[in-house]
């Protein structure tokens, strides 16, 4: 090797050297105390610029004021863990690759920005959350990486992430179980926001087409983790399933909110498209899908939840609920106005059109299902009647599958609806393109109308879908008539 070369790497050497040498770690002690406390810290002194500091073995450290930059920060390990709580008004920055694991809780009341990785959960426990008042940004690498948040980044790593009330801002791609065998779990709840600036998407169970994980068990909750509590925005143009196997992730989306009509859309109001290998569940409260989603396992409905399809669009490969199946409970309900692409079975309430629910604008098209459709002997239809043309004034079902009847149908009257003594009106409440099976057992349809009794002909309901109404006197107001008639009789021939 020639002398300049030579003098090339003692120098890259050297300056490499140097620049490690500069970094110092620093430690926590294992007790409760303000961040800014030299005694605390192992080196005696508050970190600064070039120090990693540590929160292990069970220590709490408090920072209430502006602390600057340091390299990185390591909050979790040793014997019992530890806990960074950054207050209101305290504010932390670190540039260099940052982690929370084994049992460690960054708590983020007031400003945390990392300008490169950061990992929540690596091979072990880690727990960040994102309070009222709270913002985290990671904002860097700028280049060369597709994801610089990771949930569980290490085979065996858990990672939680809770965004309740406060922001979460990442740079790329937010991804949710990093590596084989992990868990990890993000909440965003109460008001919090998850946005992303440049590759706006969070990826569950992998990264990519080209990076894919087994073994995960990926959960993304809108609303409470266990109880509904209020609902959060998710500022991303996709959330993506992946799995390298064959249903070996479980890659879930649960919505479990109080919100009266949540839509599931960007702050800008396009939608956020749900993909691949995941599993949607409405839990509670009422959501709006409306998405030119595919993703592939299935939405479960229960406990009170409804879900408003709300995707018209008649792309086959599209649906508010992907290409899977949907499951009913007794508890859900499922309504809207869009395509449904997998078999659905209804034990609990199935209710087309959108005219309720803090609806914007009342919409009565029909909810389309492009494979089979089960209403199960629990099951509920509920139509609502505005007029008498169908898909303008009053919703129903066109099933381009089979149709297996069963369970209650009840018809209501809304404001719009109007019908004239001895008026006939048709409605058809279904329509089916391959088999019709079953019927329904139960009927409730509105019995009178502005003083006028409606007689139903349900004689074609259960085999074309078809029924009439008619509207007659009241028997009341018939009986009046006849005494009035009556009276008048008498009174005549008591004159006579």
């Amino acid at each position: 090797m020639n002398l300049p070369k030579l003098l090339t790497l003692a120098l890259t050497l050297g300056c490499s050297s140097l620049l490690h040498a500069q970094v110092t770690q620093t430690s926590w002690s294992p007790s409760s105390g303000d961040w800014n406390t030299p005694g605390f810290w192992t080196d005696g002194s508050v970190p600064g610029t070039n120090s990693e500091a540590r929160i292990v073995n069970g220590g709490t450290a408090t920072l209430s004021a502006n602390q600057g930059t340091i390299y990185r920060i390591r909050v979790g390990g040793g014997a019992g863990g530890g806990l960074l709580q950054i207050n209101a008004g305290g504010a932390l920055a670190v540039s260099a690759d940052s982690y929370i694991s084994t049992g460690g809780t960054l708590s983020v009341s007031g400003t945390f920005t990392s300008a490169s990785l950061f990992d929540v959960g690596n091979a072990a426990t880690g727990t960040l959350l994102v309070n009222a008042g709270g913002y985290m940004s990671v904002t860097g690498p700028s280049s060369g990486v597709a994801s610089n948040f990771t949930l569980a980044r290490l085979e065996n790593g858990h990672g939680i992430a809770v965004i309740n009330s406060g922001t979460l801002a990442v740079h790329r791609t937010l991804r949710v179980g990093g590596a084989n065998n992990t868990t990890a779990e993000l909440t965003v709840k109460n008001g919090g926001l998850l946005t992303s600036s440049n590759s706006p998407a969070i990826a569950l169970g992998g990264l990519n087409a080209a990076t894919q994980y087994t073994g995960v068990t990926a959960t993304l909750n809108i609303g409470g983790q266990t109880s509904a509590e209020g609902a959060g925005t998710v500022d991303v143009g996709s959330v993506t399933g992946y799995d390298s196997g064959i249903n070996t992730n479980t890659n879930t989306v649960n919505f479990n909110h109080t919100s009266g009509r949540y839509h599931f859309r960007r702050p800008n109001n396009s939608a956020i498209a749900l993909q691949r290998d995941l599993k949607v569940n409405l839990k509670a409260g009422v959501t709006v899908l409306e998405g030119a989603n595919t993703y592939t396992r299935g939405t479960t409905l229960s406990n009170g939840a409804v879900l408003l399809a709300n995707y018209a669009t008649s792309n086959v490969n599209w649906s508010s609920t992907g290409q899977g199946n949907v499951t009913v409970e007794a508890g859900g309900t499922l309504g809207g106005i869009g395509w449904i692409n997998g078999e659905t079975t209804v034990s609990g309430i199935l209710k087309p059109g959108d005219y309720d629910y803090e609806a914007e604008t009342a919409r009565f098209n029909s909810l389309k299902f492009r494979s089979n459709l089960t209403l199960e002997s629990t099951a509920r239809l509920e139509l609502a009647l505005n007029g008498a043309t169908r898909d303008v004034s009053y919703s129903s079902l066109s099933v381009s599958g089979n149709l297996t009847l069963g369970g209650t149908v009840a018809v209501e009257l809304l404001g719009g609806f109007s019908i004239a003594e001895n008026e006939t009106l048709d409605f058809q409440l279904f329509s089916v393109a391959g088999d019709l099976e079953g019927a329904f057992t139960g009927y409730e349809f509105a019995e009178s109308f502005n003083g006028l009794g409606l007689e139903w002909d349900l004689s074609e309901l259960n085999t074309t879908g078809w029924v009439s109404v008619t509207a007659v006197p009241e028997p009341s107001a018939l009986f009046l008539l006849g005494a009035a008639a009556a009276g008048c009789a008498i009174l005549r021939r008591k004159r006579g």
